[in-house]
This record gives structure tokens, sequence and C-alpha cells, in this order.
């Protein structure tokens, strides 16, 4: 732990002067090298400082592969055999690169998809980790690897004190029966990679602690569906976001005050429709959410901003956000169009073919969550007739959506306007129309 605290100090001290950006040569080069003790200490909702003990360090790249020329260069301060910086990551697995002179040593570690969350009954806590049942825990913690510790204070430091340590990987919650109302503010900490990576979390507290007379509301303002959070909170910073299961996550960018504050979150940004998305709480400067309860809003909100309908929803007493895309009717832009499965060379193929003004340009993309799955696009000379392969599509019992793009303008299809026929079994996979509240949707599912 003595490691631990000295790299922690010293990242904090440095944490000014570091961040990520173009590489930084420190003249002397080493041949004789590796990587030592790493420390990650979450200080930013998808913010993380660095201490990497790697002396005569003259370069350090992060890596979604693995492969550091594919990596972002880092700048990073030196003292001693330590290099601290810096950098903003979305949660999942990455690869640490350092390089000194000739030589490079690679490091793999992981974001992980955590909510740690606690709840107070009478003097006890409850701390849940919150890990992401889809993460493996084991590629960042060891066998035993799992503390925590609590504070009086919601930076982590060397006056934390330990509350449990040695904990086995499987466990996903610890108590502390000797809460002390001077000390709310709970840190998970992980060890990883047989001792040689520490990763420390943001507080944690309870939500009765640091807010009280919390409301959040949708407005339109500017054209956009804006969420608005006020209270009253014990510390600066906050801002209202919002997170998907997928790791998505949209933030306001002003913080409020301590005190009474007023704080919003343009919505605009987020990109998965039909997707429940947690509305939180952040501090920009330390990382500490909350999740907000579904007690604080009007569950009955929905409104229009341009294309998208929003509305609050709630899942286990926890406020949700989501939105869909109100398109027009194809039928609206193309004459007696028609959807047809078929196989085509031994791939299985979505066809539309229909009438339509000659030089109108029609694009027909085939989407899950919002991305594209499948893109495919012609000039009318008079009929359209575009053809999307579907070998691609992996999410077995997920319904597609069949999303027509007309000189610009995005629809849907309308199951009342438009001919759709066929079923079609292929390669240990039967594909199919679905139909959602009137809009026209594809899906496989494996035959056995």
């Amino acid at each position: 732990m003595k490691k631990l605290i000295t790299g922690i100090l010293l990242a904090l001290c440095l944490l000014a002067a570091a961040g990520c950006g173009g590489t930084r040569d420190t003249g002397e080069k080493y041949v004789a090298y590796e990587i030592g003790h790493v420390t990650i200490m979450q200080n930013a909702p998808n913010g993380y400082a660095f201490t990497v003990e790697a002396e005569g360090a003259d370069s350090i790249r992060i890596s979604r592969t693995d492969r550091a020329e594919d990596g972002q260069a880092v700048t990073f301060e030196q003292q001693g055999t330590d290099c601290s910086f810096s950098c903003t990551l979305a949660e999942g697995d990455y690869f640490l690169f350092v390089g000194s002179g000739e030589k490079t040593a690679m490091l793999p570690f992981t974001i992980p998809k955590m909510q740690p969350s606690v709840q107070l009954s009478e003097r006890a806590l409850q701390l849940s980790f919150g890990v992401d049942g889809a993460t493996s825990w084991s590629s960042f913690i060891d066998p035993n690897g799992k503390s925590v510790y609590k504070s009086a204070k919601n930076v982590f430091d060397d006056t934390a004190v330990l509350v449990r340590e040695g904990m086995a990987i499987t466990a996903d919650s610890v108590s502390d029966r000797e809460y002390d109302a001077s000390m709310p503010y709970y840190y998970v900490v992980f060890e990883g990679k047989n001792g040689k990576m520490t990763y420390i979390g943001s507080a944690v507290s309870a939500l009765e602690t640091e807010f009280s007379s919390l409301s959040a509301s949708l407005s339109v303002q500017a054209g956009a569906a804006v969420l608005t959070v006020t209270g009253l909170s014990q510390n600066a910073g906050y801002v209202p976001g919002v997170h998907s299961a997928s790791g998505e996550l949209v933030l306001g960018t002003q913080g409020g005050q301590a005190g009474e504050f007023s704080v919003v979150c343009d919505l605009s940004g987020m990109t998965e429709a039909g997707i429940w998305y947690d509305v939180r709480l952040y501090n920009l400067a330390t990382g500490q959410s909350f999740d907000l309860p579904s007690s604080c809003a009007d569950l009955s909100t929905a409104l229009t901003a341009g294309s998208r309908e929003y509305s609050f929803q709630e899942y286990e007493g926890l406020l949700k956000v989501t939105f869909s895309q109100q398109r027009g009717d194809l039928a609206d832009a193309l004459t007696s169009p028609s959807f047809t499965l078929s196989a085509q060379e031994d791939a299985p193929c979505l066809t539309l073919t229909a009438k339509a003004e000659a030089g109108r340009q029609v694009t027909l993309e085939i989407r899950k969550d919002g991305l594209a799955a499948v893109t495919v696009s012609a000039a009318s000379d008079g009929t359209v007739s575009l053809t999307a392969d579907l070998s691609s599509l992996n999410a077995k019992g997920n319904w597609y959506d069949i999303i027509v793009t007309v000189d610009g303008t995005e629809y849907d299809v309308r199951t009342a306007t438009a001919a759709y026929d066929g079923q079609l079994a292929l390669g240990g996979h039967v594909y199919a129309f679905r139909e959602w509240e009137g809009v026209l949707k594809i899906a496989y599912d494996p035959t056995e």
C-alpha cells in the first residue's frame, strides 16, 4: 500500500502539467528496460490519472490494439522512475506501450464498466461494486484483489482508511457496520496483473449525503431537448449526464456550485434510439457520480424536439431517459414501395423496389441501435431497385431497423403503406419481417 500511496501523491502533484498529446523526448536512451507498477486513478467521468514506473522512458502510447503504432501518443512528466500523465478513456480494454530507445514494453489493462453505489440502513452502509456482467473481472482484478477505503474527502489520498481488503474476485458488495457520517466517501480499489497494477475508482457516497431537494425535468431550448437538474449540493462541479449500456456518455459542460444549483445537459448528443439511458449527476472534477431516483421527475413527461420524441422512464426506482426517431412514411417519398426477402448467390438479401422521380437519391440502411449494419444506395431513373446483403447481421433474436433515405430525408417503412413478403431460411438461420408499432423491422434467428 505504501507504493500505492506514493504513486497517488506523485500523480496528484503532476496532474496539472499532464495531458494527452505529442511525445516527449527526455534525451538519454536506455536499453535495459521494463514496466514496473502502474496506478490508474479515476478523476473525472471518463478521466484517469496514470502513474507508470518505467525508468528511462522516452515515449508512452495507449492503444485499443496490440500494435503500438495504432495508439495515441501521451505527454508525460517524469520524476525519478515514475511517469505521470492524464487521459480521457472510454470503458474497455487497452494496451499500454512504453518505449526506451529501441526497446518497447507492453502491458494490457482494462477501464472497467462499473457503477459502484452505496445504500444506508440505520448506521450500516452497503457498497455494491456494480461491475457490468459482460466484463471479465479477471482482466483487471487479481483473485483476492478487491479492497474498499473510506475518507472525509471526495478525492482519494493517504488519509483514506481501509474498510476491507483482500476480498475475493467473486465478491459483489461489502458492508461497513462502522459507518461514520464524517467519512462519507468510499473508494473501490482493485489490484491486478499479479499486483503490478492498481485501479482506484472515484468517490462513492450516499445520494442523501451529497444532495437534497433534487428535481429533474425535460424542456426544449433553441430547438434541442435539454435535461435540467436542480437541487442542493454539498460540493461544486456536478453536471447532469446520460449513460447507455453500450458506454455512450453525454454530459453537460457547466458544473453547478455548492449549495443551490441548476445545471443542464443537451440531449441531442444521444445516438441510440429506443435505448433507456441512465440519468446521473457527475462531478467534472472528481468523477463521482450518482444515479437519480425516478421520484425526482414527472414520468409522464414527453416532448418533441426536431424529429425526436424524448421521454422519462423508470426502472427499479431509477430514472431513465429515451428517445424515438419520428420519421415520415416512406410512401410519402416513393410510390408503391415493396420489400422482398430472397437468396441471391447463396447470400440472404433484402430488396426494395419502388417508383420515384428520376434523379432522386435513395439509400437503404439496415440499422441496429442507431448504427448502420448494411448500406446500399442509387439514383432513381424512374424506378428504384436496391438489394442489401444481410450476411453481416449478427444480433440473433434482435430486430433491426429498416431506414430509407430519399434526398437526405430519412423515412420509416410503415407496414400499412408498404408491401412486404417473404421468410427466408438460409445458412442455418431464418430471416423474417417483424412489426413494431406499425413500423417494419427485420430479424434473424437460428433454425435450431
